[in-house]
């Protein structure tokens, strides 16, 4: 609950909300309280206060009244009014109370002040300021303490706001001082140092006459109330004024060349905030932003919307030049020119301004060093162009942009601007169309934001088309963008197009062997969809070494055409449909194909000569690894993250593989190198990438049933049951023709698994033990030990709790004696956890829980991980540990993989269970939620 104090204006009490004290003795007693906060106070000096001439014989009594009034008047807070040994004691924070605000506010402007920080210092003053909302203690009848505390407080106000105009002098800011020390001399015209302000503040902002009368004010101010004359500070000034002395010439206006701001800029505030911090760190630090990304991401905007907020720190003036580096049909400035510009408006002569870069750079230098300007270099095209215009001074600021990096500009703060998410790109299209449009189908918006790839050019192009045409619906326009052959000649309204800067990218590309190469490459990566790529796939694409990939692809990167993310390189939505368009007629299909084809066999060699590779029995045999190949990853962890760099390039891979009948069979070499991975650590993926190839390609039953069982494997992961219970059902019916032993049984225990999460538990057992017998034949001992855990879950199902035991011991013993994989031990050990909680022993059920989720957590297994939190939980509740079950609740839904709506719906119910088990008002949402999703997935 928000509790706020005040002294500086009215007294102001607020618990959550205002609370009016109207008795006036009551509002002494609480001002006595809150300007001795957090000291005792004697109840004799309380009746003193309350008091001050004669105290009635019920003073102490009637004291006492007012203070449990108080303690009512505090409410929820009243513990914050405290008695022992007959004193009282407020406790009040430091940032609750007004005063201590004010007094905390003025120390940190006096501070930048003293440290040369001017525009922070007015920032300051002007925070403290705000905080008097009238004179002090304004409606409070005082006694001796209050009305001496009360008078400093006055005093302390006066002198602050002096300080502040004093602050707003030295920052230049005259004109704007002018009215506040108006104001000032109103109040306390006897004030000489108020009257040199203002005298000061007229004369520097150019009002030399007003400067001259004000004196003439002061004059007789001083005569009339004093009876004296100005003193020799006020006299002095006045003179210097009258003779036009150096001291007195109002100084040349500054230079403000900022363009005007964009009126619409959203999702910006985190890189405005981080070029605000750097350009007004102390001024011995380096104040130079490199703001890079690709064209039309709206770099220009952010830079000039940064600069705008930054004018107050930067008070001798703002330059700013667009060195045309990527603008369409310019020439990129020189820097001799540029810096023509900026002395002139610094109000250098013609004379002045030398021809030679050398000598016109060093005047630059020369200009700025004892100033505080800053300094925008719109649309850079290389650091050698930036360099020569960089100040020397200290006090300056720099605001670079470029589609480079611009890495070898010393001692800069370079920022990656990426596109805007969605959200703020759907907010940007309702403010430049219509709001009202966009909330009556905001579907169609975020369609429409999603086909503009969120880049801001493009947003803004599809916004200003349909405030142009208001009776086009959304919808409308989003099917139109989806259908269309060439989106990006979508993109296009008046002087606005994204081809256009896109263009100027492109033809930047140098000519010669590596910008032919960068071309090339481009053009493949746009006809093959790839979103994001590494070196070693551009190296493939290519057919050249890596080195040479990695030149291409820095060159794409140095010219807006792709970004470095890490160790990849992305490429945004709208630049690929603009190589896709660029490559047309440039490969041969045989050339794409013979491209892809390497770039798919060399993941298959990094795959089978790593930790990636985890094959399914019943998988036909891998061919072994061969030719140097850049190493893969050997642990988990670095599987996993390997996984998230290259699945993105997988994905595109197989679309493009799957399409012909001569490039197919390599995509089943990708997927049979990657099954196990894919279906147990990124089911969806798994179940889209072989969905594409049954519905393309014709493996051959052996190969097509194993691919059946992998669908259902995943489905169940996915928590799919009727999808998995199909895929398990089209693979049995092929049994007849399989004569591989490992095969068969694989295809009867993964149609036994799917059978159980139906319910069908009799049939499931049947084909298990069917499946055991085969793999004990073979003398296959792991595959046994993952037939009886699964076989565990039917007897569940039936209630035969001490078979279930049984079977899972000696799963469990099985599985530790013949090496089993961690998965595997992770879900017998949470099979185990379940039996145990059916059986009501919550302890038993905690440890084997337990044991699942560190198993889970050091593999990287997410959807048994979170089957495992939520198994613990369960035990944690029962123990009543409500906290930590709770927290293992909330972190299983977390953990809900994408693409599958009924494991959360699974780990939402199980949340919603424990809070509502737990007294937890939550419980009442998160169930709601999760009945608002069962009816999407049709979820029982």
């Amino acid at each position: 609950m928000v509790v706020k104090f005040g002294l500086l204006g009215p007294l102001l009490l607020r618990v959550g909300e205002q609370v009016e004290v109207t008795a006036a003795k009551q509002r002494t007693v609480l001002a006595l309280l809150i300007a001795r906060r957090n000291i005792p106070i004697p109840l004799e000096r309380i009746v003193d206060e309350v008091w001050p001439e004669q105290s009635p014989e019920s003073a102490v009594q009637n004291a006492r009244t007012y203070i449990s009034a108080l303690r009512i008047c505090l409410g929820t807070e009243r513990d914050r009014l405290t008695t022992r040994q007959g004193s009282y004691r407020l406790t009040v924070g430091d940032d609750e109370v007004d005063t201590a605000l004010f007094e905390s506010q003025t120390a940190a402007a006096r501070s930048a002040l003293r440290a040369g920080e001017l525009s922070l210092a007015v920032d300051r003053y002007e925070a403290a300021l705000s905080l008097w909302r009238g004179d002090a203690l304004q409606d409070v009848a005082t006694g001796r303490a209050l009305s001496a505390y009360g008078t400093t407080l006055t005093e302390l106000g006066v002198k602050t706001r002096e300080e502040f105009l004093r602050a707003q002098l030295l920052a230049g800011e005259f004109s704007r001082a002018v009215g506040g020390l108006r104001r000032l001399v109103g109040d306390y015209p006897l004030r000489e140092s108020a009257w040199h302000g203002l005298i000061t503040a007229l004369h520097r902002s150019g009002d030399r006459a007003a400067a001259l009368e004000a004196f003439q004010q002061a004059r007789k101010c001083l005569a009339e109330g004093l009876g004296l004359d100005p003193g020799p500070e006020l006299t002095t000034l006045h003179n210097e004024i009258l003779k036009g002395s150096p001291t007195g010439t109002p100084r040349r206006t500054p230079p403000r060349q900022l363009p005007r701001p964009l009126s619409v800029l959203v999702g910006r505030n985190g890189v405005l905030e981080a070029i605000r911090r750097t350009l007004t760190k102390p001024s011995s630090a380096s104040r130079i932003v490199v703001v890079h990304g690709i064209g039309g991401v709206g770099k220009s905007s952010v830079a000039i919307a940064a600069a705008h907020a930054l004018t107050r720190d930067f008070p001798d003036g703002q330059l700013y030049v667009n060195l045309q580096g990527a603008s369409v049909g310019s020439t990129p400035l020189e820097p001799v020119e540029v810096l023509g510009r900026f002395m002139r408006a610094l109000g250098a002569s013609e004379q002045q301004i030398s021809p030679d870069a050398g000598e016109a750079a060093a005047s630059f230098r020369s200009q700025t060093a004892a100033r505080r300007i800053l300094i925008v270099l719109d649309d850079a095209r290389s650091a050698a162009q930036v360099l020569p215009l960089l100040p020397a001074g200290p006090g300056c600021g720099v605001l670079i942009t470029s589609r480079k990096r611009l890495d070898t500009l010393d001692g800069v703060e370079h920022l990656h601007l990426d596109t805007i998410d969605l959200d703020a790109a759907v907010d940007l299209l309702a403010v430049l169309s219509s709001r009202t449009r966009v909330d009556r189908d905001p579907e169609a918006a975020r369609d429409i934001a999603r086909l503009c790839g969120r880049l801001p050019l493009a947003v803004r192009i599809m916004g200003t088309r349909l405030a142009r045409h208001p009776a086009t619906g959304l919808r409308q326009v989003a099917d139109a963008l989806a259908r269309a052959q060439s989106r990006l000649d979508e993109f296009g309204f008046e002087d606005l197009s994204v081809v256009s800067t896109f263009d100027v990218g492109y033809g930047a590309l140098p000519k010669g062997a590596a910008g032919t190469q960068a071309r090339r490459l481009f053009w493949r990566l746009g006809r093959l969809d790839f979103a994001e790529i590494t070196s070693g796939d551009a190296a493939a694409l290519l057919d050249v070494d890596e080195l040479a990939a990695q030149r291409a692809l820095d060159l794409l990167a140095d010219h807006g055409l792709v970004e470095p993310v890490g160790p990849r390189f992305r490429v945004h939505d709208l630049l690929r449909l603009y190589a896709a368009r660029l490559a047309q007629s440039r490969d041969t299909a045989a050339e794409l194909d013979a491209a892809v084809v390497r770039v798919t066999q060399r993941y298959v060699r990094v795959v089978r000569g790593s930790v990636l590779h985890l094959p399914m029995d019943g998988d036909p045999a891998s061919e072994p690894a061969t030719g140097d190949e850049t190493p893969g990853p050997r642990t988990e962890a670095e599987a996993c993250e390997w996984m998230a760099t290259h699945l993105p390039v997988i994905s595109a891979l197989v679309r493009r593989l799957v399409a012909s009948p001569a490039t197919s069979p390599v995509a089943w070499d990708l997927l049979r190198a990657l099954n196990r991975r894919l279906c147990t650590g990124y089911p969806a993926a798994c179940v889209q990438l072989y969905g594409e190839l049954v519905a393309h390609a014709d493996p051959g039953e052996h190969q097509l049933a194993a691919t059946m069982c992998t669908l259902s494997s995943a489905n169940l992961f996915l928590r799919r049951d009727s999808d998995a219970v199909e895929w398990s059902r089209r693979a049995a019916a092929l049994l007849p023709r399989i004569d591989d032993p490992a095969l068969r049984a694989r295809i009867l225990c993964v149609q036994a698994t799917a059978l159980v999460q139906v319910g069908a538990a009799e049939p499931a057992l049947d084909r298990f033990f069917e499946a055991t017998l085969l793999y004990l034949g073979l003398g296959r001992l792991r595959p046994v030990s993952i037939c009886l855990g699964n076989a565990s879950l039917a007897t569940l199902i039936l209630g035969r709790y001490a078979e279930t035991l049984a079977i899972l011991r000696h799963s469990l013993a099985l599985s530790r004696r013949h090496g089993g994989d961690s998965q595997n031990l992770s879900c017998i050990l949470d099979s185990l956890a379940m039996v145990y909680l059916r059986l009501d022993r919550p302890e038993a059920a905690l440890r084997y829980a337990t044991a699942s989720v560190r198993r889970c957590e050091a593999a990287r297994y997410i959807f048994q991980h979170s089957v495992s939190l939520q198994r613990r939980s369960l035990a944690l509740r029962a123990l009543g540990r409500t906290s930590e079950a709770i927290a293992d609740a909330e972190a299983a839904v977390a953990l809900c993989l994408d693409g599958s709506e009924q494991m959360r719906l699974d780990a939402l119910r199980n949340l919603g269970v424990v809070l509502w088990l737990s007294g937890d008002a939550r419980a009442v949402a998160v169930l709601a939620e999760a009945d608002a999703l069962a009816e999407r997935v049709a979820a029982p």
